[in-house]
């Protein structure tokens, strides 16, 4: 790739970034979303349309997406665990605790048979796509839960619901997607599942959670100290806070454990234990994480969309993949009705059936995947997914929290506390 291509690059990214945070707040209002807005400008900038920015090979394709959506999921959940108050973790423990250690095999349980049952593919591969895409997006799901809108309209304990799940999830995900990968390459045998348990729980995931939590820990007792000694200026807080998720992350991927889970358990605990005075700064974090990471990782993806792959697959497959987006969650969802929260009414209800989108974590999972099982038939599939969830919950997002907010208000209850 040569130096003006990769000039040209940075300046189209630079520019769509720049556009889109300019008008923001105006974009949310007309309901388009800015993950939407940036799969279309990579799209359209791309070999497919206007051919401005050739494709770099099958493979730097890959890295660039699995790389990319590694370092946005870093540094998002930090920003959605610093975003959850002290509390939230005592007062919503119920809630969280069922959404996924229910809610997740539920849901993957639930995509699993919607996509074998119609698309007629291999149990295990099913089980893998739908794994994939069991994770809810904390990227995606920002409208919801951060701004003006979702102040106004939606209930404290929905969104910060929606960020704990999909926060935690995203890592968790990797013990549902491990399982179909290991049958694939090894069979199903008694001897692959004992190998889940030992190496996808108890290392993956166990040592991601412990390791993830010390060095939450210890990173609140360095800013704590150097705070309090005047070794570290006011302003630096936010490069702290961004630069630890990837440390965090690399370091426990280093060690053979699941960093995406790791990530979020050190912002959750990092967040436990420092200063009242720096949640200022959590605004700020957020903010850096949705309207620049999540316009870089879109456009990637709209860049290296396999228009010729989905033209094969079919309108057919697109309408399974519908129908697997919606059902996986609204399924989950009302089936833990009467366990998730008390006093929860249809509309909060429905709201929280229907937003469960897609987005950062499935591309992190599918290039994962293939790269595991070497096949590259999965992304696709996936990409298709990506796509159709970026459309269905971006433009209904804000026009359906703006329904939650009147009936709520209809009914004489506040959505806030």
């Amino acid at each position: 790739m040569s130096g003006e291509t990769i000039n040209l690059i940075v300046f189209i990214f630079s520019v769509a970034s720049l556009t889109y945070i300019t008008f923001s707040g105006l974009l949310q209002q007309y309901c388009l979303p800015v993950p939407l807005l940036s799969l279309v400008t990579g799209f359209v900038i791309g070999p497919q349309v206007l051919g401005l920015i050739s494709s770099p090979g099958h493979h730097a394709e890959h890295l660039m997406l699995e790389e990319g959506a590694r370092m946005t999921l870093a540094i998002g959940l930090m920003g959605i665990a610093l975003r959850l108050p002290k509390y939230y973790w005592r007062k919503e423990i119920r809630f969280f605790l069922m959404v996924i250690l229910l809610g997740m095999p539920l849901m993957w349980a639930s995509g699993t048979l919607i996509f074998w049952g119609l698309s007629g593919f291999d149990f295990w591969v099913a089980a893998l796509l739908a794994a994939i895409v069991t994770p809810t997006d904390p990227i995606v799901s920002t409208p919801v839960v951060t701004g003006t809108i979702a102040d106004k309209e939606i209930p404290t304990w929905e969104q910060q619901g929606i960020s704990a799940e999909s926060g935690s999830n995203d890592g968790l995900g990797f013990l549902f997607v491990i399982l179909p990968v290991y049958v694939l390459n090894r069979g199903a045998e008694w001897a692959t599942v004992e190998h889940w348990l030992l190496i996808g729980l108890l290392k993956e995931i166990g040592l991601a959670a412990v390791v993830g939590a010390l060095l939450g820990w210890l990173a609140a007792m360095i800013l704590s100290f150097v705070s309090e000694h005047g070794l570290i200026r006011h302003t630096s807080y936010l490069g702290f806070t961004l630069a630890l998720p990837v440390v965090v992350m690399t370091l426990v991927k280093l060690l053979g454990a699941d960093g995406i889970l790791a990530a979020f358990v050190a912002g959750a605990v990092f967040d436990q234990f420092i200063d009242d005075k720096h949640q200022e700064h959590q605004e700020e974090i957020q903010e850096a994480i949705n309207k620049f990471f999540t316009i870089t990782i879109f456009m990637l993806v709209g860049l290296f969309i396999p228009l010729a792959e989905w033209q094969h697959l079919g309108w057919p497959v697109a309408l399974i993949w519908l129908t697997v987006i919606i059902g996986r969650r609204a399924v989950a969802i009302f089936a833990l009705n009467r366990l998730l929260r008390r006093n929860i009414n249809l509309p909060e209800m429905s709201f929280l059936a229907w937003f469960g989108p897609l987005g950062i974590a499935a591309l992190y999972y599918v290039m994962y995947a293939e790269k595991h099982l070497g096949r590259s038939d999965l992304w696709p599939h996936i990409s298709m997914a990506i796509v159709i969830s970026v459309i269905l919950h971006g433009l209904t997002s804000t026009p359906f929290a703006r329904w939650l907010g009147k009936t709520l208000r209809q009914r004489g209850q506040a959505t806030q506390p």
